[in-house]
């Protein structure tokens, strides 16, 4: 028997179709909204949850299906249930990750947890990387070590398997027409330049054995023929779907499930930008609205759920906006280059924070300043095993006056710890792919 009643009125339940909402913008050049949760595909959902608990999990949005408290409560009972006591150690564990590790935003991190995440048995880490949908890439942000580095640490904590990253050229191709940035080969070369830099990345931190960096058009490669032909149906089953429709969400949903979910389970790291406020509900720009839909997706199709998904905080650009606050974005994309650190060969971050803290931005922003705090922990912590500034010095503030040195400074070191010994190479791949950058 399923649920009775849809309570359509719960602000969590408005929350969630605020993210299932597809946003285009039209010829006027204003955004258009379009609500993409259908009442019937909502009761399918809330149905197969309470009938079926032992085996269909939402993850975080359980409690965003209009479901009332005692059927909420019923269902984590029997959840809880299906735990092993072997299990038990590794939900610390990463709850305690999740709470030191200043990357990761706390609260949504934590209701994403899964109880049916296999962690026992060492399940892969996943992260991926588009290449843009305004238009292409125009260079890879610094703020792509914030995602190595906090899967780096999940997965040294919690003893996981590889942490796999998915360049997504064939998902970014479906943006060609879209602006004239975008064609096959432009795609292309941009992802494979940001996978081969990464790779870079991880063989400078003594990280390579762990990581396994790929382009997703290669995915058959990686899961093997059959597993692909899985993967082929699931798209076009995900399209007719009408929460999902879109090719690029299809894509992602089928690729996520090949990779880490359909075997021993795993993590999926994401990035995010802030909470949606219950009082007015909005579509959030991050990887929120993907991570409703491939949990309400395996739940239509009565498929187990066993991922869990904590998040890195959004990347920053340097300069604030018209109204003086900080501006996020992907720690992976960039448009505008002159506003961003990036990890670059020819990056010259010292200049470019003194620069933009003059002007309002840069380390006079709190967030900035945490955000880029935040790496350079992580990489003294899992890299360097001391603090950069025992090797570099702390510049003399009152002598020079220049804020925002000190945070150059240690940017430029891990830049230099990256490509000194490899820069000629570096430079040649980033030439290649990011000229307008340069």
């Amino acid at each position: 028997m399923g649920t009775e009643v849809i309570y359509r009125s719960d602000p969590r339940l408005m929350a969630l179709k605020a993210l299932m909402t597809k946003v285009t913008i039209g010829d006027d050049g204003k955004s258009v909204r379009t609500p993409m949760l259908d009442d019937d595909s909502l009761k399918h959902v809330a149905n197969m949850v309470v009938q079926h608990p032992a085996i269909i999990q939402m993850g975080a949005y359980t409690d965003h299906l209009g479901l009332d408290e005692d059927e909420l409560k019923a269902i984590s009972k029997i959840q809880q249930k299906q735990i092993p006591s072997k299990r038990l150690p590794y939900f610390k564990k990463l709850a305690k990750v999740i709470e030191t590790t200043p990357t990761i935003p706390k609260d949504i991190s934590l209701r994403s947890i899964n109880p049916f995440t296999p962690f026992e048995k060492s399940p892969h880490i996943l992260f991926g990387m588009g290449g843009g949908s305004q238009k292409l890439c125009q260079g890879l942000p610094f703020d792509v070590l914030s995602m190595v580095l906090t899967a780096e640490k999940i997965r040294r904590e919690l003893n996981a398997g590889k942490i796999n990253i998915l360049c997504a050229n064939d998902i970014t191709r479906t943006n060609i027409g879209k602006h004239p940035s975008f064609s096959k080969e432009s795609i292309d070369g941009v992802m494979s330049a940001e996978r081969d830099l990464l790779q870079l990345v991880v063989e400078k931190f003594g990280l390579a054995d762990y990581f396994n960096i790929f382009l997703s058009a290669d995915l058959d490669k990686i899961i093997g023929r059959e597993a692909k032909n899985a993967y082929d149906a699931m798209v076009k089953d995900a399209e007719g779907t009408p929460f999902v429709h879109d090719q690029h969400y299809a894509m992602e949903i089928a690729e996520m499930y090949s990779l880490i979910n359909q075997e021993l389970g795993g993590i999926k790291l994401g990035w995010f930008m802030n909470e949606i406020y219950l009082s007015k509900p909005k579509y959030i720009m991050d990887e929120q609205p993907f991570d409703a839909r491939y949990a309400l997706y395996l739940a239509s199709r009565g498929l187990t759920n066993t991922v869990s998904i904590p998040y890195v905080k959004a990347g920053v650009k340097l300069y604030p906006d018209k109204n003086g606050f900080v501006q996020k974005a992907a720690p992976y994309i960039d448009y505008e280059p002159a506003n961003r650190i990036l990890l670059s060969p020819f990056e010259k971050p010292t200049e470019k924070m003194i620069e933009s803290s003059k002007y309002g931005g840069g380390t006079n922003i709190k967030l900035v300043r945490g955000h880029f705090l935040s790496i350079f922990q992580l990489f003294e912590q899992l890299v360097l095993n001391r603090q950069i500034y025992e090797v570099i010095g702390k510049p003399d503030y009152l002598e020079k006056g220049e804020r925002g040195q000190g945070y150059g400074n240690r940017v430029q070191f891990i830049l230099d710890f990256i490509f000194d010994g490899n820069r000629p190479y570096a430079e040649e791949v980033w030439k290649n792919a990011f000229p307008n950058s340069l």
